[in-house]
């Protein structure tokens, strides 16, 4: 996966993190993103917070970091959810629309995931 439509700051990548997302056809919908991110510090009852934040703000992404918890995992009708994490200590979360169709390119151990979107 490549970097591609994040801006002037997409040359500020760290070496070695891939960021961002490659259109696949000139014919995706997909100019920009909103993502949102939130450490919920331990996910243990924060799934409501967690559901009212996807109907309030209604985000392309919304990545969830420090989940401390890889069997509880949100879920919402409107989003594909992705998560990876082991250890008891990390674990990151992502919820991305469905109409975006995203598919999972890789996990990494504890904290990536690289999500393609499109076909």
């Amino acid at each position: 996966m490549t970097t591609s439509n994040l801006g002037a700051n997409s040359s500020a990548a760290l070496p070695g993190v891939e960021m961002g997302y490659q259109l696949r056809t000139p014919a995706f919908p997909v100019q920009s993103l909103l993502v949102q991110t939130l450490n919920v510090r331990s996910i243990t009852h924060k799934i409501p917070f967690i559901s009212a934040i996807l109907s309030k703000t209604q985000p392309d992404a919304l990545v969830l970091t420090d989940t401390k918890h890889k069997d509880i995992i949100p879920h919402h009708p409107d989003y594909v959810t992705f998560a990876t994490g082991e250890s008891p200590q990390v674990g990151v979360v992502v919820l991305v629309k469905t109409q975006l169709r995203p598919r999972l390119c890789n996990s990494y151990s504890n904290t990536q995931v690289t999500i393609q979107l499109g076909d």
